[in-house]
């Protein structure tokens, strides 16, 4: 039969995670991004959410159906009816599985994405490569050993009755340890990434504070998903890891969007942007010494190319006289916007601009 609790349980985290993918977009568009100027963790994003909606149909047909997951011998005395509802939630307990994995594993590339961009000049890039490598691997080992190793043959997961010689047809326990570690070790290693350059760089403390809160969410992913495991293995035959499963999903979603919310939250509260503060942002750095030195020299291009453009100017050296010359104000306004569509191109281009200005991180990292 349903499960009243875990259908409210389930959508009420699946809406708080669909709010912050809704979030993310606003965002977007309030930096005036259209469709066609969306990053490919955008795009990724958007395929979270439809295998984060598999994750929650999913695993409320379980318990409404019943599985293959019950002590030996129970089975017997089931009606064909009972062994067909049982064997359709054993295969809705493989596709949970699926979008589980698809789920959490989309979202660590949406994160690794960002961090990419926002690691330009910085030695974490490299960290930030193995790290992606690392992940990819770690998604096709699972597979390959979910799929092709663990339970042989495949159809056995939804066998009713599984047969004797195959526990982990029923159990999932290799499964569950080796997802356990490679899906842990791998957002400990993300944090590793993410938190290092915001911890050494020069800033105001409450400055600090708040980028380390926003980049160390994924601890709470990590915590979620280590109770999702442990739960899983102490209590066998036990529906509550459906309960753990989507909310750790969930979590991880809500987690990933954060960072892009920034230019909402600005608005809705009348922030005022980090990078203009006031406070001492022409010395802050995320990077020092050489492992700044080119974000910091291509910053101080950008800043004067900026203001080139503020003033209608012509950063390829044209003479001024020239303009002045034209005695046209339609001629300046031409020339300041070829020269904001440029520097709006290099922003697409180079490293992830905007979303350093959003959280201050584009001044203190040159």
């Amino acid at each position: 039969m349903p499960d009243p609790i875990l259908i409210i349980f389930s959508w009420a985290f699946w809406g708080g995670a669909m709010l912050a993918v809704v979030c993310r977009f606003v965002s977007r568009a309030l930096d005036h991004r259209p469709p066609s100027k969306l990053q490919i963790d955008d795009y990724l994003m958007l395929l979270t959410a439809i295998t984060l909606t598999g994750l929650v149909l999913t695993s409320n047909q379980i318990p409404d159906n019943g599985t293959n997951y019950v002590p030996a011998g129970l089975t017997e005395p089931w009606s064909s009816a009972e062994v067909e509802r049982a064997r359709w939630g054993s295969k809705m307990l493989v596709a949970m599985e699926e979008f589980m994995l698809s789920t959490l594993w989309l979202v660590k590339a949406c994160l690794l994405i960002l961090y990419f961009r926002i690691t330009a000049g910085l030695k974490e890039r490299l960290a930030v490569k193995v790290t992606a490598v690392y992940c990819a691997i770690g998604f096709i080992v699972i597979q390959i050993l979910y799929l092709g190793i663990w339970c042989q043959p495949v159809s056995n997961y939804w066998a009713v009755p599984i047969p004797e010689d195959q526990p982990e047809c029923k159990s999932y326990h290799h499964h569950i340890v080796t997802v356990t570690v490679l899906h842990v070790s791998s957002d400990a290693a993300m944090l590793c990434v993410a938190l290092p350059p915001i911890i050494r760089a020069q800033m105001p403390l409450g400055r600090k504070f708040v980028l380390c809160g926003v980049f160390g969410l994924g601890a709470v992913v990590v915590v979620v998903g280590v109770l999702n495991r442990y739960y899983d293995l102490v209590e066998p035959y036990s529906n509550s890891f459906l309960y753990w499963y989507n909310a750790e999903a969930s979590t991880a979603v809500m987690v990933a969007n954060v960072p892009r919310c920034w230019p909402l939250v600005r608005r809705l509260f009348s922030l005022t942007p980090w990078s203009t503060s006031g406070t001492g942002d022409g010395d802050e750095r995320l990077g020092s010494g050489a492992d700044g030195e080119e974000l910091r020299q291509r910053g101080n291009a950008a800043v004067s190319k900026e203001s080139l453009v503020e003033r209608g100017g012509n950063h390829r050296g044209a003479n001024p006289g020239a303009r002045e010359k034209t005695g046209s104000s339609a001629s300046v306004r031409h020339v300041a916007s070829r020269e904001e569509k440029e520097w709006e191109e290099l922003n697409d281009v180079e490293d992830d601009e905007e979303f350093r200005k959003y959280w201050g991180i584009r001044d203190l990292a040159y």
